[in-house]
């Protein structure tokens, strides 16, 4: 399962999988998981990425937002 909107953004932005992850400062493994697999890494890489995208991290994982609001619940 590809996160469309990742691959959007980075496709956007003109970044590489390896551009990404130099400028977020995490693996090319990262980008390539998240990207590929969907793969939901920590908050701490999120943030990297989302930064590094200039983008808030419910942009690329809406589905994080959506737990933490029932988690507040």
């Amino acid at each position: 399962m590809v996160n469309e909107n990742f691959w959007k953004l980075r496709k956007k932005l003109q970044f590489s999988q390896l551009g990404l992850a130099v400028s977020a400062q995490v693996s090319p493994a990262m980008v390539s998981a998240v990207e590929k697999y969907n793969y939901i890494p920590g908050a701490k890489v999120r943030t990297k990425l989302a930064g590094a995208l200039g983008v808030k991290e419910s942009m690329i994982w809406p589905e994080i937002e959506t737990a933490e609001v029932a988690v507040g619940q």
